[in-house]
């Protein structure tokens, strides 16, 4: 359950109430000041909490029921970007990109400090290095072990990178705490919940590799187990799945971007949702992806919506006849462009601030009519 003060409330009315939740409602209430109101997330049994005597409150906006089982991971919880803070250097939020480079495992004191000087060189702002690796066979090199945190020491002293690397077992989390900036948790070990609970006791922010063949939900979860413990100041790590193939190690799931987009954006924001599914209604055609849904994406985002989805309808009629190889009539291929482009710009409409369309409307709108639209004009085809 989520409790939206109103703005202006003082911090001591607000410390009441949270008093009076927790002492007679058996709940724990986390509380997230935004920018002009604060917000108060119950986690527990809140199932006999009578919304309507909250909402009766003379400093209570609104009350809403999370119905997504993850509560603290939930957006609702918290509206505002997560940014981590790995020793100064932020992860997250808007218009920021952090990379991370490394090794895979540390294997001397040269090879360590030497990849630090470079990949600094090249613009990463923290070191991964592997001081454990898990393997799949029990003779291969299992790295180094806790003397590989001391060669990652020397390699920060050396750049001044922080230090981010895999923890494999919870005995190692106080080793961690003192020498390890960013602890990360492997696709292995992403559903060990007693790795998970200990992790999220740590001061320091953790980095949750996606599972080989996890759901998103799963995911979410495993970040939940850590949240709950303590440390919010989790990092979501897309590392690929594994399917049918292979010839390729893991498979990137590229839809899993807008997908995670939709589940921490689109649970406070109306619009976001129609974007993301606009981009993975054919999420299918990895090329097409690929090209169409990161510049939707990027045009989206700096608010350039109307070229956004007429760029995207655009780019989604000239993929197809391009893979039908119908260049041979050019009206229909016009009929088939100007339609799309048209269906694009009334999607763009839809997406309006103020608009009356309820948002399940306007999402199975852009899903299905676009489509629709292209079916039709693929058959004239």
């Amino acid at each position: 359950m989520v409790i939206v003060m109103k703005p202006g409330v003082s911090q001591e009315k607000i410390q009441a109430l949270v008093t009076q939740l927790e002492r007679d409602q058996g709940v724990k209430v986390g509380i997230t000041n935004g920018v002009g109101c604060s917000i108060l997330g119950l986690v527990g049994d809140t199932a006999h909490i009578d919304m309507d005597k909250l909402t009766m409150n003379d400093d209570v906006e609104r009350v809403m029921r999370v119905q997504e089982p993850y509560k603290k991971a939930n957006r609702k919880f918290h509206p505002e970007d997560t940014v981590a803070d790995v020793s100064g250097v932020p992860i997250g939020g808007a218009g920021r990109f952090t990379v991370i480079a490394g090794p895979c495992s540390v294997e001397s004191e040269g090879q360590i400090v030497e990849v630090a000087r470079d990949v600094k060189q090249a613009g990463a702002a923290l070191l991964r290095g592997g001081a454990f690796k898990p393997r799949t066979s029990p003779y291969s090199f299992q790295g180094m072990g806790t003397d590989a945190l001391e060669l990652l020491l020397e390699a920060k002293a050396a750049t001044g990178l922080p230090i981010v690397s895999e923890i494999m077992a919870p005995r190692y989390c106080g080793l961690f705490e003192e020498k390890v900036d960013l602890v990360q948790i492997g696709a292995r070990n992403m559903q060990n919940f007693d790795l998970l609970k200990e992790v999220g006791r740590l001061s320091k922010p953790v980095l949750l590799k996606r599972g080989l063949s996890n759901t998103y939900e799963e995911w979410i979860m495993s970040a939940e187990y850590i949240m709950a413990a303590g440390n919010e100041n989790v990092i979501l790590c897309e590392r690929g799945v594994r399917t049918f193939e292979t010839f390729t190690r893991n498979t990137l799931d590229l839809s899993a971007i807008p997908e995670n987009l939709a589940v921490k954006e689109g649970i406070t924001k109306r619009t976001f949702p129609l974007a993301a599914l606009y981009i993975t209604f054919c999420n299918s055609l990895l090329e097409e992806y690929f090209f169409r849904g990161f510049a939707f994406l990027a045009l989206y985002r700096t608010g350039r919506k109307k070229l956004a989805y007429s760029f995207s309808a655009l780019a989604f009629a000239l993929y197809h006849v391009s893979i039908t190889s119908n260049w041979g009539s050019p009206v229909l291929i016009l009929l088939m462009v100007a339609g799309l482009t048209a269906a694009g710009l009334l999607f763009n409409w839809l997406d309006r601030e103020g608009s009356l369309l309820p948002s399940w409307l306007v999402h199975m709108g852009a899903n299905l009519g676009t489509n629709a639209v292209g079916l039709i004009l693929f058959g004239i085809l």
